[in-house]
């Protein structure tokens, strides 16, 4: 595999593996099951389910969602699209 394919798969697993810790840890702390985290989420259990076992990365639209939720912040949660804010 060429150098910038690797370091694009390495991002990818990065940013899923982030994603993955922390609705984990926050669905465990609200002790919800993956079909209740889809419903507050708004997306179908299936892909939400896809999501949590890293076949697919967490898109936009999910993200924000999740945001507005758990008040995760967008950028811890996709930090490869949402950068940090800085300080003014």
């Amino acid at each position: 595999m060429a150098p910038f394919a690797q370091m694009c798969l390495t991002c990818t697993v990065h940013v899923v593996h982030i994603f993955l810790m922390m609705i984990s840890d926050w669905m465990q702390a609200q002790g919800l099951k993956d079909a209740q985290a889809a419903e507050l989420f708004g997306c179908e259990r299936s892909h939400f389910s896809k999501v949590r076992r890293g076949k697919v990365r967490p898109g936009t639209d999910l993200c924000l969602k999740v945001n507005e939720v758990t008040g995760i912040p967008l950028h811890e949660l996709r930090p490869d699209i949402y950068p940090e804010p800085q300080a003014a």
